[in-house]
């Protein structure tokens, strides 16, 4: 389940990143579940601190934004875009005639490039670009576990390798330092697949960040910033949600604070400025997850960012300098498919529904630069079936 969709949305789970699924519109399903994974566990005491949450955030209406519908690669009918970078340039992945996934680049000008295989797979993702075009993503195939992949601009492809005792890797974060972030899956821990956060540095070193103790193991990065500063999820082998900032030296900061009234919080990025995206979640009278979307400012203070009119739940993926969040927003019971939304959080926060393409009826947008350009996905939704997704830009 991608974690912006739809009208079938449940609770999310963890997927590992090898996972190879036949029929396209499942496997587009699978490579986005490892954003949001948790079976909700309520009671647990995470040692933050509780806060309340400034009010809900208010709905423009009649805004103006463009939308572009970003193509495939030559035989393929589905694709997505995971991030951007300042010169404009946006990766993601495309299917192809033969049903496989390849990773992508589309430059400003509307032309797409596949980045190419790394050896020995068959399918990859692209998942982020950092300023200088350096990229990171991950490769997979029926018979090899996943691997974090690193693509340099001259097209050199990096096999960013996995720590002692082999399992599988996947990149999700790249700076422009060339520090790249993500899984690894050890192979033999206390449980299978067991998730550790790690930070690949350009001269080859392989990190595993800080864990937490006790029960509460497992963790994976999602996103680091120009001063090595890395946001993710530890917790998650017992299922559950702890949005956790790792110093430079690999070691915990904080746990991001817990708002009154939420059980678990979610980061999924970082800017400069040390503010975090991400979601906070409780249960719902239906015992189902009620998320929604946060930012953290660089002290930890979370902003409640709201959703759309009739709608309980959000998410937020990606932000930039200038307090621009972007993500979806969709109802508790899964009735309405989710819409991709832009938050405005300068001086009180705005809610912006950015649309989809014509004839689609779901998006998400997943990531943002600092010119406001934002990208994501729009889908056609015939029931619970995608049957038309591709990767869009938006842009005033």
């Amino acid at each position: 389940m991608l974690p912006s969709e739809l009208r079938i949305a449940r609770s999310p789970t963890f997927v590992k990143s090898w996972v190879r699924v036949t029929r396209p519109t499942l496997l587009f399903a699978v490579l986005g579940c490892i954003a949001l994974f948790t079976a909700f566990r309520a009671g647990h005491d995470t040692g933050a601190a509780s806060v309340a949450l400034p009010g809900r955030s208010s709905h423009i209406q009649g805004e103006s934004w463009t939308i572009h519908d970003l193509g495939v690669l030559p035989g393929g009918t589905q694709s997505v875009a995971t991030a951007i970078n300042e010169r404009g340039q946006i990766v993601g992945y495309s299917d192809v005639v033969d049903g496989s996934y390849h990773a992508v680049r589309w430059e400003p000008d509307g032309s797409i490039t596949d980045l190419g295989m790394p050896p020995g797979l068959t399918d990859a993702v692209a998942e982020a670009i950092n300023g200088l075009g350096q990229i990171a993503g991950r490769g997979w195939s029926p018979t090899l576990a996943g691997r974090a992949v690193r693509w340099d601009p001259d097209g050199t492809i990096v096999d960013l390798g996995v720590p002692a005792n082999g399992g599988s890797t996947d990149a999700r974060g790249i700076n422009d330092l060339g520090q790249v972030v993500g899984v690894w899956n050890e192979p033999n821990p206390p449980r299978p697949n067991f998730p550790r956060a790690v930070r690949w540095d350009p001269d080859g070193t392989v990190s595993i960040l800080g864990d937490l103790s006790g029960p509460r193991l497992g963790a994976i990065a999602l996103g680091i910033s120009n001063a090595s500063h890395v946001v993710g999820v530890s917790g998650i082998a017992q299922g559950d949600e702890y949005g956790t900032l790792w110093d430079s030296d690999g070691s915990i900061s904080r746990l991001l604070p817990l708002p009154h009234g939420y059980f678990y919080t979610y980061a999924s990025a970082i800017n400069q400025r040390r503010q975090v995206a991400g979601s906070t979640w409780t249960l719902s009278s239906s015992v189902r997850p009620q998320r929604t979307a946060v930012r953290w400012d660089a002290e930890g203070v979370p902003t409640n960012l709201g959703a759309l009119p009739e709608a309980t739940r959000s998410h937020a993926f990606g932000l930039n300098e200038s307090d621009q969040i972007v993500g979806y927003s969709v109802d508790t019971i899964g009735i309405t498919y989710s819409h991709a939304v832009l938050w405005n959080a300068a001086g009180g926060v705005t809610i912006i529904d950015l649309g989809t393409l014509p004839g689609g009826n779901a998006s998400t947008a997943r990531g943002i630069n600092n010119h406001g350009q934002i990208v994501g996905e729009s889908v056609e939704y015939v029931g619970a079936f995608a049957t038309n997704r591709r990767a869009v830009l938006w842009h005033q």
